[in-house]
């Protein structure tokens, strides 16, 4: 049976931190250990893997290193499986079939960018470029690329400098390559140039919407909702399942060789006031 790859909490724990000191880099273990009400000796050795996660403390954690929802749900995941004995962590964390990845595997393949590499997405087209980079017929060039995204060359041209210089894309024998494969953005506060980009990519999905009407563009698209009465207590879950959907929906679509840039987008707002 194959074995999903295990993170362990401390490690998570260690990349939550990391993250945190890239925007306060004076933000130590011990001040960790100050706002979590425990002793810096015991931190230290939970980060080193020599005492287990306190539990009790895990909402704190959360709220000092501002981890996500999904990032707190597979910490849980992680302490949960750090509890079994090795032997026996494959048939928990195995996926249900030999061509279906667990959660495990699908998040263990992202890496946690910091808040002050927000500027990533302060164009939308940014994005879609790397995406673009791992396509089978890419090409380097300023006019394709532009032409495949519907972007003048100029624009382009920007864009490829500052992904460049950001160290996102890196060149490799003439053919520019997406440095980072799988990168997530966890955020626990609205911030303008996320809700920016949110913004443009729900107006890019009305704008294809209304102007390609036919069959064959309604078969490349999937644009639905559901509006239900909720129980408010509820919503942390499902933000949880949403969440880890997207990135499992993510897996599907780019198993093997891509030809497009597709944008997977979802909202959840009450209606009600």
């Amino acid at each position: 049976m194959k074995s999903a790859q295990f993170i362990p909490p401390y490690e998570l724990l260690r990349a939550h931190l990391a993250r945190k000191q890239q925007v306060t880099p004076d933000y130590s273990l011990r001040a960790l250990a100050r706002d979590v009400e425990v002793s810096s000796s015991y931190l230290s050795a939970v980060f080193n893997g020599k005492k287990p996660v306190p539990l009790e403390r895990l909402p704190e954690f959360a709220r000092r290193l501002e981890i996500d929802s999904l990032g707190l749900l597979l910490l849980k995941q992680a302490i949960i499986i750090s509890l079994i004995p090795e032997e026996a962590r494959a048939y928990l964390v195995a996926p249900a079939s030999a061509s279906e990845p667990s959660p495990v595997e699908v998040m263990a393949k992202y890496e946690d960018v910091g808040r002050n590499e927000m500027d990533l997405w302060s164009r939308w087209y940014h994005i879609a470029i790397l995406d673009l980079s791992t396509c089978e017929d890419f090409q380097s060039t300023p006019e394709w690329i532009g032409n495949r995204l519907g972007l003048r060359t100029e624009v382009v041209a920007t864009a490829l400098d500052y992904l460049k210089h950001e160290g996102y894309l890196t060149e490799i024998e003439g053919r520019l390559q997406k440095a980072a494969h799988h990168v997530r953005l966890p955020m626990t506060k609205s911030k303008a140039v996320i809700r920016a980009f949110h913004s443009r990519m729900m107006n890019k999905a009305a704008e294809v919407m209304e102007s390609q009407t036919g069959d064959a563009a309604y078969a490349n698209r999937l644009i639905s909702g559901i509006t239900v009465a909720s129980n408010p207590k509820s919503l942390e879950r499902a933000k949880e399942r949403l969440s880890l959907a997207a990135h499992e929906v993510a897996d599907i679509l780019s198993e093997g060789p891509s030809t497009e840039v597709y944008h997977l987008g979802f909202q959840l707002f009450p209606l009600t006031k």
